[in-house]
């Protein structure tokens, strides 16, 4: 949503085609939700149980086709591996290593199709790491690292630290946050450890799935 909205910023016309149902939700309630601003068009497309993210991604790639899409800035490997053998010109955005069976040879049928463009990639490990496992398909220009940015308006005129913890009825004592997604290779077993050797910090984490919040609580 940020990427989208950012682009549709600097002037781009920008579609978004994202997996679910339409909500049927306004602008603005999106927009509060996701803090974006610049308002861009959003198609939702229904996937099927299985193949997962196959359907979804085929739909997707085909109504950007007829859309006439200039450039196809993707994530799902299954939309990257379907663009590029079209031969549309396409950029995905990597955030970890390809997983399982099909993301490494997914990713590489994306590499190898006539319309790969450009991997954006988060961070220089990553690069490294993959530069590894797909020698020469991956040499400027056709690599940029782009770590993930922050919307600093987000932030302009809040509270300060103590004024926080009052609104919030936390223990007035230093507050180390984390906020996001609660799954594998977002470092948690080290917050973990640094919450028990650091007793005077209040460790706060705020996101997850359910599930994932009861199985960190557990531990």
């Amino acid at each position: 949503m940020k990427v989208c909205s950012s682009l549709a910023d600097l002037g781009h016309n920008v579609r978004l085609w994202t997996l679910g149902s339409d909500p049927g939700m306004e602008w603005d309630v999106i927009a509060k939700h996701y803090g974006v601003g610049k308002q861009f068009t959003m198609k939702w497309i229904a996937d099927l149980p299985w193949p997962r993210g196959w359907w979804y991604s085929l739909r997707a790639v085909r109504a950007a086709r007829r859309w006439r899409a200039d450039l196809y800035y993707v994530w799902p490997y299954q939309a990257a591996a379907l663009a590029s053998r079209m031969g549309l010109p396409t950029l995905l955005e990597l955030h970890d290593r390809p997983q399982g069976r099909m993301g490494p040879i997914l990713f590489r049928r994306f590499l190898l199709g006539g319309g790969a463009r450009r991997v954006v990639i988060t961070t220089e490990a990553l690069l490294d790491w993959v530069r590894e496992f797909y020698d020469g398909l991956l040499d400027p220009p056709s690599t940029i690292v782009a770590p993930n940015g922050v919307d600093l308006e987000r932030y302009r005129n809040l509270p300060d630290p103590e004024q926080a913890r009052q609104l919030l009825d936390l223990p007035d004592q230093l507050t180390a946050g984390y906020t996001g997604h609660l799954y594998r290779g977002r470092g948690l077993d080290l917050m973990l450890e640094l919450a028990s050797s650091y007793p005077e910090v209040n460790f706060l984490w705020v996101g997850g799935e359910q599930e994932a919040v009861d199985r960190w609580r557990a531990r």
